[in-house]
């Protein structure tokens, strides 16, 4: 059976897991405050973060980094962007060398300016090449009610992210493969941007143009001449950025705002 540590247990975390344990893989799901590891395994739920789902018999719960780190097939990284650096050093001596690594966090370290799988790379070099990014349109609650949703696993290599889709795919959770992780982690990370700044403006209905991005931008709108610049980072495919941008979550993150 495909062993998965999860590193972190908010409510993607916990998400991840509970999705992955319902696939029928074995499943560790790391929480670093022992208290709260403890009150999960419990109650058998996330109580704090996604209340109302119990986890199955193959999900453990453990406030040790070794458990949840050791004899891995697959880790997947999903704490706070500004917390990467800090749990990719902790757990580094205890990773495996064939163990696969999944950031699933969306971000930009705030100190380096450095996306998340290359954080994770400066922390653990000798997992370089088995480093891959995952995101997409994901909301938490609806995942775990078991709403399909779908997301892409970006890696230096098609190989490589196969190897992750192929692990993580299920029914409910389509997998897209892409070599481009420079371009999806920047659109995961930028998108909130866009995100936040509709839902606020919610008397324009912007979620219009979200949905129908063709559609002239209103006023309040970011210039895509900005977005267009972004995409034109060196590395990303110019042509996907702005999809990038649109369906990792843009519709997603800024009509919950307008809820």
């Amino acid at each position: 059976m495909t062993a998965v540590g999860i590193i972190g247990s908010g409510a993607w975390g916990t998400t991840l897991a509970l999705l992955l344990a319902n696939k029928g893989l074995e499943i560790t799901l790391w929480e670093h405050r022992p208290e709260r590891a403890l009150a999960m395994r419990q109650s058998r739920e996330n109580a704090l973060f996604l209340p109302g789902f119990h986890f199955p018999h193959n999900l453990r719960v453990t406030c040790d980094v070794v458990q949840a780190t050791r004899d891995k097939q697959l880790l997947l990284f999903v704490t706070p962007s500004q917390r990467m650096r800090e749990n990719a050093r902790l757990l580094a001596p205890y990773l495996g060398p064939d163990t696969l690594c999944v950031s699933c966090s969306k971000g930009i370290e705030i100190s380096s300016l450095k996306r998340m799988t290359e954080v994770i790379s400066e922390e653990i070099p000798s997992a370089a090449n088995r480093i891959a990014a995952l995101s997409g349109p994901n909301i938490s609650f609806e995942i775990a009610q078991g709403k399909p949703t779908a997301a892409v696993v970006a890696a230096s290599s098609e190989e490589l992210a196969v190897r992750i889709r192929d692990m993580v795919n299920t029914p409910l959770f389509r997998i897209y493969t892409s070599t481009d992780v420079i371009g999806v982690e920047l659109g995961g990370a930028l998108k909130n941007i866009i995100a936040i700044g509709a839902g606020i403006g919610g008397h324009r209905r912007p979620d219009r143009y979200l949905r129908q991005p063709a559609q002239p931008q209103p006023a309040a709108w970011p210039s895509s001449r900005g977005w267009r610049k972004a995409g034109r980072y060196p590395g990303i495919h110019p042509q996907r950025f702005r999809g990038y941008l649109y369906y990792q979550g843009c519709p997603a993150t800024g009509e919950t705002l307008q809820r």
